[in-house]
């Protein structure tokens, strides 16, 4: 990439975390989201699984999965010639699917939140440049919560991080079955 690029490849970084951060659940769904996972690599695609549930009544849980091909739009800024072939702004290239999943599953796993005890505040003191930041998010209407670690979390954080390993493999075989 050359140097005059690095601006532009910054905010559209920023700007493609944004979008993840937001979410691809289309408007007028129907949809509500409930968790939403985030697992951001340093350099390879970065990955967003929203679980979220239909509004009316006997709603069915689905699960949105959102990557951001980091690969492709950093080919974008290869050189001054490959550039000019793409439109200004660039625009992250986000692909987003979609699986239906399994009430008692979703159930489960929600249920299994519920008995966590997390301070809201810890002592956290690692610092890093490469590597993979997680996030977790919940939402319950008018009560929301975010949590956000880089590579390990801390300690009094560690079942969580448990938790969105093992939920994270589970989304991850629902989407290899389809």
């Amino acid at each position: 990439m050359d140097p005059e690029h690095f601006e532009e490849w910054c905010a559209l970084e920023q700007q493609a975390m944004e979008r993840l951060r937001r979410g691809c659940i289309p408007s007028g769904s129907g949809l509500q989201r409930k968790i939403q996972l985030l697992v951001l690599p340093s350099f390879t695609e970065a990955s967003s699984w929203e679980i979220c549930q239909e509004t009316f009544e006997n709603a069915e849980y689905v699960a949105i999965h959102s990557i951001w091909h980091r690969k492709a739009d950093i080919a974008k800024l290869e050189s001054p010639v490959v550039r000019l072939r793409h439109p200004r702004p660039l625009v992250p290239t986000i692909e987003a699917r979609r699986w239906s999943l399994e009430t008692a599953w979703v159930d489960a796993r929600r249920k299994e939140l519920t008995a966590f005890t997390i301070p809201a505040i810890v002592d956290s003191r690692g610092i890093g440049l490469d590597g993979t930041s997680y996030e977790v998010a919940f939402d319950a209407g008018l009560a929301q919560a975010r949590y956000r670690w880089w590579h390990e979390p801390p300690s009094e954080w560690r079942a969580l991080h448990l938790w969105l390993q093992q939920t994270l493999e589970a989304l991850e075989k629902v989407a290899t079955r389809e």
